[in-house]
């Protein structure tokens, strides 16, 4: 680090001249500066008396230093014109600069509800993190407290609304991730309202993905292809959560946590579930195909399995002929276990699929069989109708 030569306060402690352009704003810095009265008041002053206060910073690296506190009077500094400014250099770890950097801001008068979650958010796990590595040592949080509470106390607010600060979900300053209401939200947008009530909770990435996918699910209009990468994005994320270590968890995955547990909580099979992510294999013209009804569901789950490449002359055979059947799909399929193919080889397999002769069936019930299933003034037309549509109801379960 470069050596820099100074004067003394009163405390003893020496304050150097610093290049603006080597002060690097605090990592995570929750708090704005922005240019607004209070910075042109600040600027007056500096303009008049100088930097009074100098900042506090660490240093870092490359003879750069990350401020701590007086992220505003640096601004104000350099809207005015300086090259230089006092500051109060104090090497410490990241998480001892944490807490320094909210306590020297938290007390200022117009700090956002977002800027104070951050700084209660920040200071809360280095508190945490500090007490996890010198655990048993001097100088640790007062005994019997919890991280909460003390900064309830130093700030004037109750451990319960601590947490409710924390206990949110930002993306950055007064920007939030929507989880559940992307439809009202744009009616609200269209109806012309400029504000519209949310609830702010904290989650992980994980568990913000598992509760969108449990609140959208289950809507009536949504597209395989939407089921599909939903139930995929809620079973990564459960892996995930199973996969980190927490209470009771040492690490390993949950052995019941399979696909099934997303289907009980869908009310379908956990196979199904499978069939619904294998789709999402499919290369996008063959998935829009299933959404559009134009491809069934079970043919487009075998053609999961093939080759990307093989998928496209695939999707080119159906746009030139139509169709697709599920004996192509299969024949191709074992074809493609004894090696590579081409796509006139590919052609060649499906044409054979549809010229070979099809199987004359005959089936036949007994009078005695059909009749207990219906009342006596059924007509054997009546009883065909009914047949025909509980078959047909049945085709549509099979393809979904």
């Amino acid at each position: 680090m470069q050596k820099v030569k100074g004067k003394s306060n009163w405390k003893g402690e020496t304050i150097v001249e610093i290049e603006i352009e080597r002060l690097k704003a605090f990592r995570n810095h929750p708090f704005q500066v922005r240019d607004d009265d209070d910075l042109e008041k600040l600027k007056e002053s500096i303009k008049m008396y100088g930097i009074l206060t100098p900042l506090l910073v660490r240093p870092i690296k490359d003879g750069t230093y990350e401020i701590i506190s007086g992220h505003r009077r640096k601004r104000a500094a350099a809207l005015l014109g300086y090259r230089k400014i006092p500051v109060l250099i104090q090497p410490m770890s990241y998480e001892d600069a944490v807490v320094k950097m909210v306590d020297t801001n938290l007390h200022r008068e117009h700090i956002s509800f977002s800027e104070k979650a951050f700084a209660y958010r920040m200071k809360n796990e280095a508190m945490k993190q500090k007490v996890g590595r010198k655990k048993g040592q001097s100088g640790q949080q007062k005994k019997g407290k919890k991280t909460i509470e003390i900064i309830g106390e130093e700030f004037g607010d109750s451990p319960k609304q601590v947490q409710r600060y924390i206990a949110v979900r930002p993306l950055g300053m007064d920007t939030y991730e929507m989880i559940s209401g992307h439809r009202r939200m744009h009616a609200a947008k269209l109806a012309g309202l400029d504000k519209i009530p949310t609830i702010i909770r904290e989650m992980t990435d994980d568990e913000a993905v598992i509760c969108m996918v449990d609140a959208n699910v289950q809507r009536e209009e949504l597209l395989p292809s939407e089921k599909a990468f939903a139930y995929k994005m809620k079973l990564e994320a459960m892996k995930r959560k199973a996969g980190r270590p927490s209470k009771g968890n040492t690490g390993q995955i949950v052995p019941n946590l399979t696909t099934d547990i997303i289907g009980e909580t869908e009310g379908i099979s956990g196979r199904q579930v499978k069939r619904f992510i294998r789709v999402t294999e499919l290369i996008p013209e063959l998935l829009d195909l299933v959404d559009n009804k134009k491809l069934q569901f079970t043919v487009a789950v075998d053609i999961s399995y093939i080759d990307k490449e093989v998928q496209e002359w695939i999707y080119e055979y159906i746009s030139d002929t139509g169709f697709i059947k599920p004996k192509q799909i299969a024949t191709l399929r074992n074809q493609l276990n004894d090696g590579p193919i081409n796509q006139i080889q590919m052609l060649s397999i499906f044409n054979n699929c549809v010229m070979a002769k099809k199987v004359s069936r005959s089936l036949t019930f007994s009078e005695k069989k059909l009749t207990k299933y219906f009342p006596d003034d059924y007509t054997d037309k009546d009883m065909e109708q009914v047949i025909e549509s509980l078959l047909e109801k049945w085709m549509h379960e099979q393809s979904c």
